[in-house]
């Protein structure tokens, strides 16, 4: 009798397979160890090869990632670029601001082609190729990590810049740093809350192999002379007093020059405000305001009275005199047109502009400038002949008309 090997059931000697479980008695059972051996590798070295095959086609590296960055680079895919590029290994802020600033430095094909051999020699000059935190099981993925830069900054005034679409309050005449941006050229803008205005510096700010860029505001300006008729004028800008008098000439500044910026001057009398034309500045000029007021009756009163006791023809009625002779070298004031009536300060006005030859149209002023020996008519009169003086004594004489 036999015993099966595999069962342990009782054989005949001429039985070639068990009654109980099938076993071949041909089959040695060292043979038959071997055998079941031999499935279990086959099927773990099956198993291995599956896991390389997918890991070798479907797992990222280092080489794939970098040329799909280039690629999206060339190709302007900001979908890729937002993709690949990642912010969690670093502080840098990555948006479409400076995905964009990226972009427009990466136009440049000898900077496309400084990243791309940064990549490709590892040097880690503008960005890294670094695994993916938790990647997943198998399957390796890896980002595209920026280098950071810098901005050095100084303002001289307390200043609110925006960069990357990113706000921040800088201190006068300090130098700060702002940063981490990644490579590329970023907008920047830097405002200043004056008292006569905002006043605005913009930039483009140009990272490449410079790791930190010195960035020093400068706020242009205008100063600009403003006078009034009133020396009791206050001076307001944008619709705002600025408590200062605007007496006979006044600069302030700066002043931004961008249409942005409107003056008028305002004076209060009996309860009623009085406020000259606006003025909107758009260079660095002189400013006249004039406020239009009633006459005051206590300076009529005196007028008539100088009228009484003075009699007999002025002094100006000969052929050499003037009626204000200094009209052309000083800026005139209320005492010195007071007692002059309505059309003795049309004279008196337009007798600056006869001091230069101007040729009057009307007959009255013809036959009066006419009579002066000091006039010499000239056709050629340009109205740049008068001199700033002139041309506010003008505007001063008028508003009194």
């Amino acid at each position: 009798m036999n015993q099966c090997p595999k069962c342990g059931a009782s054989a005949s000697t001429d039985q070639l397979f068990c009654n109980n479980c099938g076993f071949s008695f041909t089959v040695s059972p060292a043979a038959a160890k071997h055998k079941k051996s031999w499935y279990i590798g086959g099927g773990i070295a099956l198993i291995l090869l599956l896991t390389f095959v997918f890991y070798f086609f479907f797992s990222g590296s280092e080489e794939k990632t970098a040329d799909r960055f280039i690629e999206a680079l060339e190709s302007k895919d900001t979908a890729v670029l937002r993709e690949l590029l990642d912010s969690s290994q670093s502080t840098i802020v990555i948006n479409d601001t400076s995905i964009q600033a990226l972009l427009d430095a990466t136009s440049d094909g000898s900077i496309l082609r400084d990243v791309e051999n940064d990549l490709k020699n590892k040097s880690s000059i503008y960005f890294t190729i670094k695994e993916q935190k938790h990647s997943l099981l198998f399957k390796k993925q890896y980002v595209v990590v920026p280098s950071s830069y810098y901005i050095s900054l100084t303002t001289p005034e307390d200043a609110t810049v925006t960069v990357n679409d990113t706000k921040q309050s800088i201190s006068k005449n300090q130098t700060q740093k702002i940063g981490p941006f990644m490579i590329g050229n970023y907008p920047l803008t830097a405002s200043y809350e004056s008292s006569y205005g905002k006043l605005t510096d913009q930039t483009t700010v140009n990272f490449h192999r410079q790791k930190e860029e010195n960035i020093s505001v400068v706020f242009k300006g205008a100063y600009v002379t403003i006078s009034s008729n009133r020396d009791d004028a206050i001076l307001f800008v944008n619709g705002k007093s600025t408590g200062l008098q605007v007496n006979s000439s006044s600069q302030i500044g700066p002043v931004a020059t961008d249409g942005s910026v409107t003056v008028h001057a305002e004076v209060q009398k009996d309860g009623t405000t009085f406020k000259s034309s606006p003025y909107t500045i758009q260079s660095e000029e002189s400013i006249m305001l004039n406020i239009q007021t009633p006459p005051v009756e206590k300076e009529k009163t005196v007028i008539k009275e100088r009228e009484v006791i003075v009699p007999g023809p002025r002094s100006y009625a000969t052929s050499s005199s003037y009626i204000l002779p200094g009209s052309d070298s000083y800026k005139l004031s209320y005492r010195d047109i007071s007692s002059l009536s309505s059309s003795e300060l049309r004279l008196a006005r337009n007798e600056i502009y006869a001091r230069h030859g101007y040729v009057f149209k009307s007959k009255d002023l013809q036959a009066y400038f006419y009579e002066k020996s000091w006039y010499t008519p000239d056709s050629s009169f340009r109205d740049s002949y008068l001199s700033s003086v002139e041309k506010y004594n003008v505007d001063f004489i008028k508003s009194y008309e």
